[in-house]
Formats: C-alpha cells, sequence, structure tokens
C-alpha cells in the first residue's frame, strides 16, 4: 500500500520545479528583449552616416500612413477618421498628384493621390523652394497636421520628409 504523505511532497516538488522552469524562462525572455534593444542602440550609435539615415528612413516608413488609407477612412466614416486623425500629426506616404504654387498669402500645397473616388491629400507646404521641387508622380513621405475633410483630406504645415 502507497504511503499518501508520499505523493503530496513529490508533486509539490515537480510543480515547484515546474513554476522555476516558466519563471526562469520568461526572465531569460525578458533580458533577450533588453539586450536586443541595447544592440540596436548601439549599432545606430556606431552607424555610418549612410546607415544612419537608412535606419531613420525605416523608422519614418513605418511610421507613415498611405495616403489611400487615409481618405478611405474618411470616406467610410467621416466621424470615426476625426477621431483618429483630426488635429495629430501625421506621416503621410503617397504618389504625387499635382503641385499647385499659389501667391505668397497662400501656401503651396501637394495633392498625394487617395482612393478611387477623386479625393486627396492635400498637403499646405510650409518650405516654398521644397515645393518648387516636387513634380507629379513622386513617391514621398510628407508629416503635417490633420485638419480633416472639406473636399479633400487637409494637412497643414506639412514639411517633407522623405522622398522614395
Amino acid at each position: 500500500m502507497e504511503n499518501p504523505e508520499l505523493k503530496i511532497p513529490v508533486i509539490k516538488k515537480i510543480l515547484i520545479g515546474l513554476i522555476a522552469v516558466v519563471f526562469i524562462g520568461g526572465i531569460s525572455i525578458l533580458i533577450d528583449k533588453d539586450t536586443q534593444a541595447a544592440n540596436m542602440k548601439l549599432a545606430a550609435m556606431h552607424a555610418s552616416p549612410s546607415e544612419k539615415k537608412k535606419l531613420s528612413a525605416d523608422r519614418i516608413r513605418k511610421k507613415s500612413r498611405p495616403a489611400i488609407q487615409v481618405t478611405e477612412a474618411y470616406l467610410q466614416n467621416e466621424q470615426q477618421a476625426n477621431d483618429t486623425f483630426k488635429g495629430k500629426v501625421l506621416y503621410i506616404a503617397g504618389t504625387i498628384a499635382d503641385i499647385k504654387n499659389n501667391t505668397p498669402e497662400q501656401p503651396d500645397y501637394a495633392l498625394l493621390k487617395g482612393s478611387k473616388n477623386d479625393i486627396y491629400v492635400q498637403c499646405y507646404l510650409v518650405e516654398e523652394q521644397v515645393a518648387r521641387q516636387l513634380k507629379p508622380g513622386m513617391n514621398v513621405i510628407l508629416k503635417g497636421t490633420c485638419e480633416g475633410l472639406s473636399t479633400n483630406v487637409l494637412l497643414k504645415n506639412c514639411k517633407l520628409v522623405l522622398v522614395e
């Protein structure tokens, strides 16, 4: 006949051992993530200027939203899109459909291709000399503050961040 008092300590030891393994595994995963982040920071600090530009461009691409995605969001549900975008600084990626060079009283703007319903992201550019260098068909990422939907989705105070 088996002694029930011996079974309980064996089960306890097994459970404690399993908990210890899970705990140690969790700590090692956290340490590994911290190490990876530290290695990436170290690599960025010692990167050549061209490598730094590439790292920066990759971050910008990850932050950006396609112009088509933003215009579609406004077409589907304007109120929800306003809650998501209006008043926020956005990085918008898209293809320039047209550039409008205006008078000194009116800022220049770029129209980024939006949805198929002839709606664009209209980006008012703060740097006139940059606006004059942009051409239709260029793929760009612009940074600006979303003002919501008028005829187009409006972005104010836009700066050119990246030309692809």
